[in-house]
């Protein structure tokens, strides 16, 4: 297999560390979507019994732990390596296998048994996006014992920078941002957007950003509005609280729908994910999408109906998902071609994640492309990917990037207690105008998605329970309708659907 500039750089690093190199930790700073999550499979196919006995690989988030599993048992990737997805907390987390992943949020709860387990072996420590552990916070405590134990230890980030400006722990720093230099014991890895572009790693995203105007009354009780979010200047938190809470947000999803249903002319598989500011508005930018489009609601990394969501997303039962606080670290879905940003969230570093899921590379896709409010920290961060990925772009690409527009950085925007009134976006008002399904259209996607529910079900069943799984499946049809689904109609074939979704998705 061809190994990415970065994948080979680790295995450089393995092969020096096999030849006697004294390095004791790794800094991998790989652009998001550039494939850091094989570097664990390279360290431990290579370390692995030579250097190390284990190999323990900690992320931010639970669906990670099943995601770094699988890496592990990537035909194109292969390795005698295996691990367990644990939360560690077990008189025997690794079960026989090569090692385990777990989360920070494990560790911190109870961080006795893994420095033990690093204690009782030869362990390579993979601490994976340790942006999310600051100076002097409990993950710090926990893991040091860890550090001081492990033979190796692997930093690797998509994003070296915390959004709340305090350092990430563990990691020396020149200046305001981490020293990324080798030293006898330290080696450093970098792979850039410029360079995952080069490499065909990831696509190029683009912003499309939208000013607008809006009016609410203060905390003091005062009325108040701007005429620009984007030159609203000490009124930015509250202007655009407000603009994504009234009409703008609707508007600006419109306006990206439209164009996301522009680029499926040209690219069918293409996905829409809009970002949500809480529960409340995800559940309502839900119901104003179910007029026209098939979409699912993801809102807590640990239910089991976000799970279901996003596994329907990503096979294609729906082409749009309504998220909140989950579009980032994690969620891979390499068809996402639209992202709708309407939270208020404001971290670059956080913002730059939220843009890497629509970078992914996916047949027939050319590029990603993000809608969000001009204010200056949006603009801010678009600025900087579209600058950094510039250089390794294609000339017909580069018409698409703007003239870069200097923009002093702000800090993230908190959300003030104040009374949103009205807002929109400025100049030509922006309607939804998407193509309604034809009866034939909405026929066929109903019939594949129940099909592809059929299909789900009996693969999960052993060969002795397929019979009796596929007539309760016809069972729950004929409880709706006793025909055949291509003789349904429309409300017939919805309503099975979402019996069988609710049954077994």
């Amino acid at each position: 297999m061809i190994l990415r500039t970065h994948q080979a750089e680790m295995q450089t690093a393995c092969t020096d560390v096999l030849e006697g190199a004294l390095i004791k930790q790794i800094i991998a700073s790989v652009t998001p979507g550039g494939g850091k999550s094989k570097l664990p499979v390279i360290l431990a196919s290579l370390l692995i019994p030579q250097v190390a006995d284990r190999i323990m690989w900690v992320v931010p988030r639970n669906p990670l732990k099943y995601q770094g599993e699988g890496e592990f048992t990537d035909p194109n990737f292969p390795t005698h390596i295996r691990m367990r997805a644990t939360d560690g907390n077990e008189r025997d987390p690794d079960r026989g296998t090569n090692g385990y992943i777990t989360t920070y949020q494990a560790i911190g709860q109870t961080p006795e048994p893994h420095a033990a387990y690093c204690r009782k072996y030869r362990t390579i420590l993979f601490l994976d996006e340790p942006h999310h552990i600051g100076e002097a916070s409990s993950w710090e405590t926990a893991l040091r014992p860890m550090i001081d134990a492990a033979v190796l230890v692997v930093y690797a980030s998509g994003t070296l920078a915390r959004g709340d400006g305090q350092k990430i722990a563990f990691l020396g720093y020149a200046g305001e941002h981490v020293a990324l230099f080798n030293t006898s014991s330290t080696r450093v890895i970098q792979y850039s957007r410029k360079q995952a572009i080069i490499d065909g790693s990831i696509l190029p995203v683009y912003g499309k950003t939208i000013d607008g105007a809006a009016e609410w009354i203060s905390a003091e009780g005062i009325h108040r509005q701007v005429d620009s979010i984007r030159r609203s200047g000490s009124d930015r938190s509250e202007a655009l609280y407000t603009a994504l809470r009234t009409e703008y947000a609707y508007q600006l999803l419109s306006a990206c729908i439209n164009d996301w249903e522009n680029e499926r002319k040209i690219y069918p598989d293409g996905k829409l994910l809009v970002v949500a500011p809480n529960i409340e508005y995800a559940e309502n930018y839900h119901r104003f999408l179910a007029r026209h489009y098939l979409s699912e609601i993801a809102t807590s990394e640990d239910s089991t109906s976000a799970h279901k969501a996003i596994e329907g997303y990503k096979r294609g039962l729906f082409p749009v998902l309504v998220t909140v606080a989950m579009a980032y670290e994690g969620l891979s879905v390499p068809s996402i071609s639209h992202i709708a940003c309407l939270t208020q969230i404001r971290s670059v570093p956080w913002l730059e994640q939220c843009f890497a899921r629509a970078n992914r590379c996916a047949p027939g896709k050319t590029h990603g492309t993000i809608y969000g409010p001009a204010d200056q920290m949006f603009l801010r961060a678009m600025q900087m990917i579209e600058e950094e990925q510039k250089p390794g772009l294609k000339d017909e690409d580069k018409k698409r990037v703007k003239s870069a527009i200097p923009i002093e950085l702000v800090e993230s925007v908190s959300a003030p207690k104040i009374e949103p009134l009205w807002s929109s976006v400025l100049g030509e008002q922006v309607e939804l105008k998407p193509r309604d399904f034809t009866e034939s259209e909405k026929e066929r996607v109903l019939i594949e998605n129940i099909r592809a529910i059929r299909a789900d079900v009996l693969s999960r069943k052993r060969a002795g329970g397929i019979k009796s799984a596929e007539n309760l499946f016809n069972l729950r049809i004929r409880q709706v309708a006793d025909k055949k689904l291509e003789e349904m109609s429309t409300e017939e074939l919805t309503k099975v659907w979402m019996i069988l979704r609710e049954k077994y998705a």
